[in-house]
């Protein structure tokens, strides 16, 4: 069997230490030189092969030899041994590609799998009936010619010569054969018939085949184009041989051991071992290269692999019944855009035509989850096709639909087009008729911008269910609620937003347990084609960096689409790991309905237009095979047309048209109803946020305790030393990050805590004052941003790590005595838009049941995310009804860094908030506007007058007295979100009866008996309201705040607000540690709240002790009649201002500080101003004249100006003490005339750049700042 010539050593040996080093060792030193001298006597070369031969007579093989020849990963085997010879052979390098018959390397890679061959020969080695009988005679003529020595001897040495030459080629045959079959499986996806239009072999997004090609791609891609499918076997075999060089012959009756390389059968069984050429390869074909295709390769686990692998190469064809549903959920896709086509053909609706099958595709998915205990889809999907699942798959009536396309959905306010809006469905699924609920998330244009939105929102609802004892471990409610991503081609493979939502796929602080990715690829962007349009083939590429399968179905083949489908829903059970299915279609219109494509993509769409629909040809199909008749088919049409014709007729008759009370009870003039009767009575707006002094020294002592063993680094055991001695006494300074730690502390605690917990109120909470501090709701804490575990500026330290196990500590998670809830802080990666849209929908999903926390590295850095900020964050309540208690920390102030670390761009945030700077809250022409048309609707549908019995009715249906604001928590029009935690107070104010307390709002409008309700009376009463609660109207609520106390109050604040609204707080950067800005303890307890509005020395002010001379008590500031200048900032130049006055001994100049910049604190601040009628008002910020605050605080400090000089219709608190959240109104203004008043700016000239590199100016210029915001009159004038 050996071959002793030299050049057989010459040809193998010189290989040998590369391709198998074990091997190589195994050779005596004396033979080494083999390696080293090819030319080596024939002797030498013997003694080699002999050696190799008698290593094989033992039947093992060398050590890790097989390993060392075929040590490629990706194998989808445990093991690489040598039983499994033909497996490990497929695992190679690109020598052993299907189209590399290199005869050389083709010697070498055979004679190697010779010598393995010699302890598993029947493993690998071909049969025929010609090799057979060729060594049976050989042996049979070696046996009778025994009568010549000589002779004996040549014809012996020509039978060995033949046999083992022909032994090799048979090596060589199968070693191809596997290649090939190897070849399918990782280069299948691009000669699947994956295109519906057949433009090319390989897809549109391949192209002609050109010479830069790889010659396996493309002799695969011929092999394949060209196979002689109708052609004798024997013709079918003679062309495999040819295109994979097979020397052998190539009859039919030749077969080849590869069993152990072909797909087991459907139930799981192993593949019959020996398999013909053209069966081999027309199996893979099949099985690789048709309507549906993979790509797996790229899986990082073998044990993924092989799962795979056997998954969808044993996939089960469809029942009759469940191809008989296909057609019927095609008909209804098909039905629903026919219909629409006709009722509105000069509308957009961005049609599902030419992927028809992904609703069939979507129902197969939630089926099979549902099986394995799916319970809700949270879906991320644009525009195409998501006017078909909204009314198809959720159930959303065809006739609201209507309405909304003809634009008669509403007389009043419509937040956003038809096919941006979301929905929440219930489908049921299977013979049980399983229930899963199905949400669409509401979605701006800016394409996939939805993703991270919506894996927050499923990861809050996982936790949920995790908190609520639900489920008993993470990997379970996992499986309970599923992520679905819709992408188009073009968005998914060109925005850097999807590799920032993928990145989030394993991270512990963000994982969901698996996404499943639905690409609906209908090969081209708006006008652009795939080739212009991305770089890699498949749009789907981007999911290879988290290992996720990629399947590939061609969209006119339903039953593709749902097998795939049904292969996602299992791997994403099964590993917990995303998955993608990729459905190549094609766009029948345009980009929109309105647009002729013809014009760019001439060629596509003159086969478009020839080509059939997807329900033509399934349904042929299905008629072809008996599944279904023409009559059934007429039935089902007549009947889908018949339901849509009638939701046509109620939406022309105004069924589906929103009324005035139901768009009522979605403003804030229903709250001013439902809470008319407590605002009567006094009510308190300001949900008291401070807390007794012994629960917060223990917190604060709990959160500084480090378990026994655990091994702090020394800085941080000082700095939990110096936390302790800031709960110590009432008058201990607290710094910014112990403040931020007691309000996550106290936020944590359960109201019902453990009867061990010693507090007077506990076991009576009925008796508790209004202030005693504990939560009435349990509050699940999130923070979350880059290096927020330790804190950017190192002030944080939430999470501490062992030095000597690297363990991981929450101190915030072992608050004891008491239960508490769950504080999570993870470090981000470094992206802002897909955390920032992460954390945004976990806001959402947690349905005011968490303080939701994202920090910004740098403040500036917050612009990554602009289109979260944009579309989301500031208008996702007025556009989609979704309500979001989200907080924002950017980091903000000029330190000397340079321009891009100093701003966080506050006048953008400014921008994004929808008062009128003309006119008081209520005033504005968009109030009036909305409470005008609301009272007409009403007195309308009353029959032109409104009665008393009329509005107690409409008042008692919208809920009055229960304290139930409908709020839609993810902007579908179904779903109700859980009523928000009230106070003590609104609790024990809920219970009297709705119908007293509708008679209480009666008296409250001052209406006499028998007289209808009247437009001024209804102005009045809602103008007062709006006034009194100007939050309840704003889109955002942005706040600069420069105490620690004031920070513990707007986080504990956060979560108990009755509207909730996005929190922008720019925080300090050098003030974390700066010792001024510090807070003394009693301004966190019981009495204590957040201000909008910090008067200089009153009971806000954290530096009101240095305002007092020590000696005499007095106050170092003159009366306020002797003040002649009011300085109104914001933010850290404050501490400047005050340390550049005490310096001066100046006392006739008052520092106010703005903390709510958003909504503009109007009465506050006036209260205060007016305290100093004859003072200069000056407003200073430290940021360009262009930038910072001044561009909003400006027309509206004069136009509360000029109301000032008006009359007040209501008392204000003159110390400017904020005592209730945007309530009250601006004070009248005495003789002063307040409207001519100048409001001087001092700050940094106008800029491009928002600070200067140099250090040295920025002393300079922040000097000047202090300088002229303390200058003379005559100097500040001039």
């Amino acid at each position: 069997m050996l071959c002793h010539s030299t050049a057989s050593a010459q040809q193998i040996v010189p290989h040998l230490r590369a391709l198998c080093p074990a091997l190589y060792q195994n050779i005596p030193g004396s033979l080494h030189s083999v390696v080293e001298q090819p030319q080596l006597q024939h002797g030498a070369a013997g003694q080699l092969h002999a050696h190799l031969a008698a290593g094989a007579a033992s039947r093992q093989p060398p050590p890790s030899a097989a390993a060392l020849l075929w040590p490629l990963p990706g194998s989808g085997l445990a093991t690489c041994n040598n039983s499994s010879l033909i497996d490990t052979c497929s695992l190679s390098n690109s020598r052993l590609d299907v189209l590399n018959t290199n005869q050389q390397h083709s010697q070498h890679w055979a004679y190697a799998a010779r010598q393995h061959n010699r302890w598993q020969p029947c493993r690998f080695r071909a049969f025929s009936s010609s090799s057979s009988s060729s060594s049976s005679s050989s042996s049979s003529s070696s046996s009778s010619s025994s009568s010549s020595s000589h002779a004996t001897t040549e014809q012996a040495g020509r039978s060995s010569s033949s046999s083992s030459q022909q032994h090799i080629v048979d090596v060589e045959d199968t070693l191809k054969l596997a290649a090939c079959i190897r070849r399918f499986r990782s280069r299948g996806h691009l000669v699947a018939q994956l295109d519906p239009l057949k433009r090319t072999a390989g897809g549109p997004w391949l192209g002609p085949i050109g010479d830069e090609y790889t010659r396996s791609d493309h002799t695969l891609m011929r092999l394949v184009a060209n196979y002689p499918w109708q052609q004798q076997p024997q013709q079918r075999c003679a062309y495999l041989a040819q295109e994979l060089g097979i020397a052998g012959p190539a009859e039919p009756g030749r077969t080849y051991a590869v069993g152990q390389l072909m797909p087991r059968s459907a139930d799981g069984s192993p593949a019959k071992p020996l398999w013909q050429l053209h069966e081999a390869v027309e199996v893979m074909a099949a099985a690789y290269c048709g309507s549906l295709a993979i790509e797996y390769k790229h899986l990082q686990q073998q044990d993924e692999m092989a799962w795979v692998e056997q998954r969808f190469e044993s996939r089960r064809p469809l029942s009759s019944s469940q191809k008989r549903q296909v057609l019927r959920w095609l008909l209804a896709a098909h039905g629903f855009e026919q219909f629409l086509s006709r009722k509105f053909p000069a509308s957009k609706r961005f049609g599902l035509e030419g992927c028809e099958a992904l609703l069939p595709g979507l129902l197969a998915l939630v089926e099979a989850g549902s099986e394995r205990g799916l319970k809700k889809v949270e879906v991320a999907a644009a525009h195409r096709g998501r006017l078909s699942l909204l009314v198809s798959l959720l159930g959303k009536p065809l006739g609201a639909l209507c309405s909304e396309m003809e634009g008669k959905q509403s007389d009043f306010r419509v937040g956003d087009v038809k096919y941006h809006l979301g929905q929440t469905g219930v489908v049921r699924v299977g013979p049980e008729r399983r229930q899963v609920t199905v949400s669409i998330a509401p979605n701006p244009s800016h394409l996939e911008f939805v993703s991270p939105v919506v894996l927050g929102m499923v990861r809050a609802e996982q936790t949920s269910l995790l908190r609520r004892g639900a489920v008993d471990s993470r990997e379970a409610a996992w499986a309970r609620v599923l992520p679905l991503h819709i992408h188009g081609d073009a968005a998914f493979a060109g925005l850097g937003v999807v590799m920032e939502s993928l990145q989030l796929a394993d991270l512990p602080g963000f994982t969901v347990g698996g996404s499943v990715h639905v690409i609906i690829n209908n090969q081209v962007g708006f006008t652009t084609m795939p080739r212009h349009g991305r770089s890699s083939p498949h749009p789907s590429d981007p999911l290879k960096v988290i290992g996720a399968p990629i399947l590939h179905a061609n969209a006119d083949d339903p039953e593709a689409v749902v097998a795939a489908m049904q292969l996602a829903a299992d791997w994403r059970a099964r590993w917990h790991k995303d998955i993608v299915v990729d459905i190549v279609g094609y766009r029948r219109n345009g980009h929109n309905e309105l647009d002729d494509p013809r014009v760019t993509l001439p060629l596509s769409y003159a086969i478009i237009a020839q080509h059939p629909t997807v329900l033509e040809t399934y349904s042929a199909k299905l008629m072809a095979e008996g599944v279904v008749t023409g009559a059934e088919l007429g039935r089902w049409r007549a009947s889908w047309g018949e339901a849509a014709e009638a939701q046509w007729a109620a939406a022309l008759q105004g069924k589906y048209k929103e009324s005035a009370a139901a768009f009522l009870v979605s403003t804030w003039q229903g709250d001013a109803l439902m809470s008319a009767p407590g605002a009567a009575e006094g009510d308190p707006t300001q949900e008291p946020t401070g807390l007794p002094l012994t629960t917060l020294q223990r917190v604060g002592n709990a959160i500084c305790e480090v378990p026994q063993g655990f091994n702090c680094h020394p800085d941080v055991v000082e700095l939990l030393a110096a936390r302790r001695e800031m709960v110590s006494g009432a008058d201990s300074r607290v710094d910014w990050a112990m403040a931020e730690a007691l309000a996550v502390g106290t936020l944590l605690l359960h109201r019902d805590r453990t009867p061990d917990t010693p507090h007077p109120f506990l076991d009576d909470p009925a008796s508790a004052p209004l202030g005693w501090g504990l939560n009435t709701g349990h509050y699940d804490v999130r923070l979350t941003g880059q290096d927020c575990e330790r804190g950017t500026f190192g002030q944080r330290h939430a999470v501490l790590w062992d030095q000597q196990t690297a363990q991981r500590l929450v101190l915030l998670n072992s608050i004891k005595p008491g239960r508490q809830d769950v504080a999570e802080v993870w470090n981000s990666p470094l992206n802002e838009a897909g955390v920032l849209g992460f954390e945004y929908g976990y806001s959402l999903g947690a349905r005011d049941r968490a303080l939701v926390v994202w920090e910004a590295q740098f403040g500036d850095f917050s612009n990554n995310a602009q289109v979260i900020i944009d579309q989301f964050i500031a208008s996702g309540e007025e556009k989609w009804g979704q309500t979001s208690g989200l907080v924002l920390l950017l980091p903000h102030g000029y330190d000397g860094q340079g321009p891009d670390h100093s701003s966080a761009r506050i006048e953008r945030w400014l921008q994004l908030a929808k008062d009128d700077p003309d006119t008081l809250p209520g005033h504005s022409p968009a109030h009036r506007k909305l409470m005008s048309a609301t009272f007409e609707a009403l007195s309308k549908e009353a029959g032109g007058k409104m009665y008393k019995s009329q509005v107690l009715n409409m008042l008692t249906s919208l809920g009055l007295g229960k304290r139930q604001h409908k709020a839609n928590g993810n902007g579908s029009s179904s779903s109700t979100a859980a009523a928000t935690p009230a106070s003590l107070y609104a609790d024990a104010e809920a219970a009297a009866d709705d119908a007293e307390l509708a008679e209480l709002l009666w008296e409250e409008m001052g209406v006499p008996e028998g007289q209808a309700l009247t437009w001024p009376v209804w102005e009045r009463f809602m103008l007062q309201y709006v006034r009194r609660h100007a939050e309840r109207d704003a889109s955002v609520c942005i706040v600069n705040a420069t105490t620690p106390a004031q920070y513990f109050h707007l986080l504990r604040r956060q979560v108990n607000l009755p509207h909730k609204k996005p929190l922008v707080l720019f925080t300090p950067k050098y003030l974390l540690h700066h010792r001024p800005c510090s807070s003394a303890l009693r301004d966190f307890t019981i009495g204590t709240f957040f201000n909008r509005v910090i008067d200089d020395g009153k009971a806000s002010d954290n530096t009101r002790h240095l305002a007092v001379n020590p000696a005499t008590g007095q106050p170092y500031l003159r009366p306020a009649e002797a003040i002649r200048r009011v300085v109104l900032c914001t933010g850290q130049i404050y501490y400047q201002l005050s340390r550049a006055r005490r310096s001066r001994r100046l006392r006739d100049v008052v520092l106010v500080r703005l903390e709510q910049i958003s909504p503009f604190p109007h009465d506050l601040l006036m209260n205060v101003v007016r305290q100093y009628s004859h003072a200069q008002l000056v407003w200073v910020q430290e940021e360009p004249k262009n930038m910072g605050a001044w561009s909003y605080v400006q027309p509206r400090l004069l136009t509360a100006l000029r109301h000032c000089s008006q009359d007040g219709s209501s008392s204000g608190n003159s110390s400017g003490e904020d005592d209730s959240t945007g309530r009250g109104v601006v004070t009248g203004g005495g003789e002063v005339d307040w409207a001519s008043k100048r409001v001087h700016y001092v700050g940094r000239a106008a800029a491009a750049s928002p600070a200067t590199a140099s250090f040295s100016i920025h002393l300079k210029e922040t000097q000047g700042i202090v300088n002229a915001a303390l200058a003379s009159d005559a100097e500040l004038e001039g």
